[in-house]
């Protein structure tokens, strides 16, 4: 409803044309989601050809699916498993771990609300990091300099979609 929104803002008024607009962005995000892939493979094995085989596979896999196509709810989320694995990915150089864990989270959270089995990730990620943490008194210290953040995000983020979804002119089930 919003991309017709803004496409009607921009001059683009017919149902047509409007879906022609999710189309493109769907491509896009799927342009996104690839290069993504990309770069969470050499992120994680530093090896090129590891990284470039990944990307093959994505674009056999879903860049050359008629699925994309077509204007629906798992073509706009895929890129949020793929963008919060990417920013997990980055954690390693242990530079911003507070901001990369609260992006971490307000993408699940939006990805969840968008498709809940975004949150999937979420849940491998957390157990991961549950099995390789080394439990100390600075490990617990961070986790809840971590956890607040996250939460205040979340909480924001739901206010933030709740007022969107009230302004839409039909009943979300």
């Amino acid at each position: 409803v919003t991309i017709f929104k803004f496409a009607k803002f921009i001059g683009i008024s017919s149902l047509q044309n409007g879906v022609f607009l999710i189309i493109i962005l769907q491509c896009i995000l799927s342009s996104l989601s690839g290069l993504l892939v990309f770069k969470t493979l050499f992120n994680f094995t530093q090896n090129h050809m590891i990284s470039w085989t990944g990307w093959i596979l994505y674009v056999l896999l879903i860049g050359s699916s008629p699925w994309v196509m077509i204007p629906y709810s798992d073509s706009m989320t895929l890129i949020f498993p793929i963008l919060i694995t990417w920013i997990w990915s980055l954690l390693k150089n242990n530079r911003y771990t507070i901001l990369k864990w609260t992006m971490i989270a307000s993408i699940s959270y939006i990805g969840y609300k968008l498709k809940p089995q975004v949150i999937i990730t979420l849940i491998a990620i957390i157990i991961i990091q549950f099995l390789y943490t080394k439990f100390s008194k600075e490990g617990l210290i961070h986790l809840i300099k971590c956890a607040i953040p996250m939460a205040a995000s979340v909480v924001i983020l739901n206010f933030v979609i709740s007022s969107l979804t009230s302004s839409l002119p039909f009943q979300l089930n």
